[in-house]
């Protein structure tokens, strides 16, 4: 038995070889005028070293990527898939690149070409993601190959100095896809982890954006407005004179005069079906959340005309909490006063 799994342990990779020649490797390369399959793995190597060296980068990476399918033992491994990935980078394969790097880094962590490793995987990324494809498809899946690349890069290399150039890349793609909740944490995760980045002044403002892009409009729920709202104001406290300092300002009154439309119109529905409690706390919302806004105005005056409800004064709710009298819980009808509501009884 032990022998027969011995015999089986040295024909495996010879199978392998001849599995991934047929699948990878279909079409054999030259080595200067002589069929790879007559030359030794060194002479190819030699050969592909030359052919890079000379800028015929198909050939090198050809020749390199034969040697990979062929020679899964070769001693110095790494260095042929490095020349594989270089060859391919600067023929212009970028994605195919990219295997090759990601690959290498996966087989030795530790490799000392991780620093040139982290340079190209960026180059390839920022490329990819950028580049103009011919036809959709094609553009699509190069597309799909510089987000997984920058990924991988911000995975592996989150110090490299590039590291939040990648995470603007990624959420900006996340933007183009409309996909705004991942676009808005991203830009949080920059500016959480790289506080000193030039780009933490777009990335707040772009934070406050996204989630103004979630909201379906002040006829809807205004949850996401409201979050926008507060992300402007968290930008202006940070960026009082940033790069987008005049727009955030303008889109918080936006936002306000949003926001208090939507709470008359809510209050109307109430009003129009006799809703008197419905209507005061709507109107209540838009007199009190943005005072400056037009539509606090209309509410306060509305609030006003109301006739006061027993046990509910409409005007009390515009005061700052701090100011408003203590909430005390009221008696059932014919029942005496629950002894343990005394004033602040939250119950």
């Amino acid at each position: 038995m032990k022998e027969g799994m011995k015999v089986l342990s040295w024909r495996v990779p010879s199978l392998l070889a001849a599995l991934c020649l047929a699948l990878g490797c279909a079409s054999v390369p030259d080595v200067n005028g002589r069929k790879a399959t007559e030359c030794t793995t060194e002479e190819v190597l030699a050969w592909a070293q030359d052919r890079f060296e000379h800028q015929d980068h198909a050939e090198a990476a050809d020749l390199a990527e034969y040697v990979l399918c062929t020679d899964f033992e070769h001693a110095n491994i790494e260095k042929v898939r490095f020349l594989a990935g270089e060859a391919r980078f600067h023929a212009g394969d970028l994605d195919e690149a990219f295997v090759h790097y990601r690959r290498l880094l996966e087989e030795n962590r530790f490799t000392q070409r991780a620093p040139e490793i982290s340079r190209r995987v960026w180059a390839i990324g920022k490329e990819l993601v950028e580049r103009k494809g011919r036809f959709l498809g094609d553009l699509s899946a190069l597309r799909d190959v510089g987000l997984e690349a920058l990924t991988f890069y911000v995975t592996h290399f989150p110090k490299d100095s590039y590291a939040d150039d990648a995470w603007k890349e990624l959420a900006e793609a996340q933007v183009e896809d409309h996909q705004h909740q991942g676009a808005a944490d991203i830009y949080e995760r920059l500016v959480r982890e790289y506080p000193e980045s030039e780009w933490c002044d777009l990335a707040l403002y772009e934070v406050a954006r996204a989630y103004r892009a979630l909201s379906r409009g002040s006829a809807f729920d205004v949850d996401p407005l409201l979050t926008a709202h507060a992300a402007l104001r968290r930008y202006l406290a940070n960026f009082p004179d940033g790069n987008f300092a005049e727009a955030a300002r303008a889109e918080l009154l936006e936002i306000e005069e949003e926001v208090g439309r939507h709470e008359l119109e809510i209050a109307e529905y109430y009003r129009a079906r006799g809703s008197e409690w419905g209507e005061r706390l709507y109107l209540s919302n838009a007199a009190g959340r943005f005072p400056q806004a037009r539509a606090a105005s209309a509410a306060s005056s509305r609030l006003a005309e109301l006739p006061e409800l027993e046990g509910c004064e409409s005007l009390e709710l515009l005061r700052p909490r701090e100011e408003r009298p203590p909430w005390r819980r009221q008696a059932s009808a014919g029942a005496a006063a629950d002894p343990g509501a005394e004033d602040g009884d939250r119950r």
